[in-house]
């Protein structure tokens, strides 16, 4: 059984038959439909998929804010109470006009607790707010003697 001629065509007829078969099936609506309607669903399932990775990269950054949160707080309460360390406070001070309140928590020291605490060994020393303008507190930070 002899082989059947090979039929040649041109790279042209070629392009041009390849062309043709394109546009009928491209011309076909239900086709047409079809395909985009394919392309759209992987689409969508793409950007659902995305999402979902994007959703627990959010879930997971949020529990580490919460616990980093956590830590920060108790780390700034630590370092608070570390400043305070060498606080005095005293309560039931009477107000004076022009007070010096180094000089009153010196005296106040000196009078009632007999210790020698003058005003070169603070720091800052100041009134805080009260309910009533009766006594105010005071409250004193000490120079480190180490």
């Amino acid at each position: 059984m002899p082989f059947p001629e090979r039929v040649t065509r041109s790279s042209a007829e070629d392009d041009v038959l390849i062309k043709k078969v394109v546009e009928k099936v491209l011309g076909s609506d239900i086709l047409r439909k079809e395909l985009i309607s394919k392309i759209q669903c992987d689409i969508v399932a793409e950007y659902r998929k995305e999402v979902q990775v994007l959703t627990e990269k959010v879930v997971q950054l949020e529990a580490e804010l919460i616990a980093t949160r956590s830590e920060v707080r108790k780390s700034v309460d630590d370092l608070e109470q570390y400043s305070r360390r060498n606080n005095l406070r005293i309560f039931g001070v009477p107000e004076e006009a022009n007070e010096d309140t180094k000089v009153l928590v010196s005296n106040f020291c000196k009078e009632k607790l007999k210790l020698n605490v003058g005003p070169e060994l603070m720091d800052a020393c100041h009134r805080l707010p009260a309910k009533t303008r009766r006594c105010l507190s005071v409250i004193s930070a000490k120079k480190s003697l180490n």
